[in-house]
Order: structure tokens, then C-alpha cells, then sequence
């Protein structure tokens, strides 16, 4: 899973042009592991929510959007 998230993390990573200039993207990714974590799909969800809520604590300056 971190080899994943690492991809991820490393592909939005690269810089997008836009018509008001270049911008980097970055993320904060949660992660849950069935059935370690959870084993109805809502609390994987849940569970990797608030995995990447606890990783925004942490790391404040960045920004999370679970779906």
C-alpha cells in the first residue's frame, strides 16, 4: 500500500500548467486494510478518513479531500 500511495503522492506531485501559472498539486492520503481495519466498506471508509485526518494534524499546511 505505501508503494501505491507513494505513486500517487509522486504523480500529483508534478507540475500542471494552468492559465494563471504553474501550481504543484499535493495530498494526504488515508489508507485502510480489510479486514485489519474494518470489514464493512463504511467503516473502511471511515477508517481511512481518519487516517488522513490524524496525517493532517501533523501535517497542517496541506490539504485532504476524502471521498
Amino acid at each position: 500500500m505505501e508503494v501505491v500511495i507513494g505513486r500517487v503522492q509522486q504523480a500529483l506531485a508534478e507540475t500542471v500548467d494552468l492559465p494563471q501559472g504553474a501550481c504543484s498539486l499535493r495530498a494526504l492520503i488515508g489508507a485502510a486494510v480489510f479486514p485489519f481495519d474494518a470489514k464493512l466498506p463504511q467503516d473502511l471508509l471511515d477508517a481511512a478518513r481518519g487516517d488522513a485526518e490524524m496525517l493532517l494534524r501533523h501535517r497542517p499546511a496541506a490539504s485532504v479531500a476524502v471521498v
